[in-house]
């Protein structure tokens, strides 16, 4: 540690009579004092950002300084030419100048880095020296007289290994096709990274340079680093470079709860839709008092990831781009018009206020519920009016609500908990603690229907990823093992 301290003190004090040199015009002190610079410490022609072999942290800042001095009396002209890439953004001040004999014989360079992701990288940065003007220079580049003898071109080195963080390296990332699923501005594939299989939201090329689908991924990447629970999604982590955008997640075997139960309709009764609802339940309960509305709740958002009644969760809330913050300290964002699911849309958004509260996903559950026990058909799917919005629009501001096909299967408590959820007035809405303890009371009393050996879902066979090279499709997770459930709400 104290070696470390002086090493680092020394470096201060060089760097500092390197400046007040300059800062003099001391040319002779100053090839004086570089000349007795030991090399071994302070190698030519690599750079180092931080601590030599140490990891830098991925999407911060790092800054180093080059000194660029003229060992001869020949005007010389320097210009740095920094390479595009992706893992990270590079910027050098100043990018050119003159040195000359009689005016400025040396100059210090800053060099500003700033990794993109967690990757092992050798950053090349080429600069070329010009004996003579700047005129003579551009020319010379110009023309690409490489071969010129008054032109010389060489490559300062650095090399860099990030640390483990949420932001992935692209190519590291194996994407299958086709894909499991679209939205208006991104596709979901199965893929893998490291080793571990995942799900990988690519958003569309044509669309997330626009605004508002880059406050969507940005949004949904920060809900998704700040949220940890059972029954939310994992979050793996992202890739914000230029030209691919993603966010990867642990892949849910099983699909959205919608396809779930139209592959495994028999594995779906009553108690198994009620412990679905349940573990949404939980993720809500959690989300509502981290001070987050979700705004996009409904099946399709609901992933499974076990078909066993007795697995500790057997549904994972996803898709957090319509998320908002409520508290200030959580997430800065405006209340917003029209954000929603269509039919799962509470009134008072479709209404265009804006001071909703989270009461407004609860409405959403309550349409839900219908859905769900209706083995996730769309809500109203009954009623041919809300086949036209036009139509639809008033009959909802009438108290209009979903009529359940399956309405004689459901428990009397769960039709009275449906009916109080989708209630016009959001006061008088339940809150998920109170939802969470009536569903607990349910499950607790509805006898456990055996459900049959769950058939995993079938392996994609293989195909080509986004690079075009042949992939073997990756093998199939299997459901959690079966323990006791451990979760539990507060009693009514």
């Amino acid at each position: 540690m104290i070696a470390e301290e002086l090493i680092k003190d020394s470096e201060k004090e060089l760097k500092e009579q390197v400046e007040r040199q300059i800062a003099r015009k001391d040319w002779k002190g100053l090839n004086a004092m570089m000349e007795r610079v030991n090399r071994t410490t302070y190698p030519m022609g690599d750079i180092v950002f931080g601590q030599l072999g140490e990891q830098v942290e991925v999407m911060k800042p790092l800054k180093t300084r080059i000194l660029l001095m003229l060992s001869g009396r020949e005007t010389t002209s320097f210009k740095f030419l920094p390479m595009k890439n992706p893992k990270y953004t590079l910027n050098v001040t100043p990018s050119e100048g003159t040195l000359s004999y009689l005016g400025t014989r040396a100059v210090i360079v800053t060099i500003k880095l700033c990794l993109q992701c967690t990757a092992s990288v050798v950053v090349d940065l080429p600069v070329v020296f010009c004996r003579g003007s700047k005129s003579d220079q551009e020319k010379l580049l110009r023309n690409k007289d490489y071969e010129n003898s008054k032109l010389c071109k060489c490559m300062i080195v650095s090399k860099l290994q990030g640390m483990v963080s949420t932001y992935l390296d692209l190519d590291e990332l194996v994407i299958y096709a086709p894909p499991l699923g679209e939205s208006r501005f991104s596709r979901v594939y199965r893929g893998k990274y490291r080793g571990i299989n995942v799900a990988c939201k690519l958003f569309k090329s044509e669309e997330y340079e626009t605004e508002y689908s880059r406050k969507t991924r940005n949004r949904e990447v920060a809900m998704f680093e700040a949220l940890r629970h059972p029954c939310i999604v994992n979050f793996i982590g992202a890739t914000l470079v230029d030209g691919a955008y993603t966010i990867t997640t642990e892949l849910c075997p099983y699909g959205s709860l919608s396809l779930a139960m139209k592959r495994h309709q028999e594995m779906h009764p009553m108690t198994m839709k009620m412990k679905a609802l349940q573990d949404c339940a939980y993720a809500m309960d959690f989300l509502h008092r981290s001070s987050i509305i979700h705004r996009g709740l409904k099946p399709d958002n609901l992933l499974v990831v076990s078909l066993d009644y007795n697995s500790p969760v057997v549904c994972k809330l996803s898709d957090f781009g319509t998320t908002k913050g409520i508290n200030p300290m959580v997430h800065n964002l405006r209340q917003t018009k029209l954000v929603g699911c269509g039919f799962y849309t509470a009134p008072e958004i479709m209404e265009g206020k804006v001071d909703y509260t989270n009461k407004v996903d609860v409405y959403s559950f309550g349409i839900m519920i219908a859905s769900v026990v209706d083995n996730c058909l769309p809500p109203y799917h009954n009623i041919p009016e809300a086949r036209n919005q036009l139509k639809f629009y008033p009959l909802l501001m009438k108290g209009a609500r979903p009529i359940v096909s399956n309405i004689g299967d459901m428990p009397l408590k769960l039709k009275t908990l449906m009916e109080h959820c989708w209630d016009s007035d959001p006061d008088k809405r339940p809150s998920f603690e109170r939802i969470l303890a009536c569903l607990n009371e349910l499950l607790d009393r509805e006898p456990c229907e055996p459900p049959k050996s769950p058939q995993p879902p079938q392996s994609p066979s293989p195909s080509r990823t986004t690079s075009g090279q042949l992939s073997p499709p990756p093998s199939t997770p299997k459901s959690p093992s079966s323990e006791p459930r451990g979760l539990r709400a507060p009693p009514c």
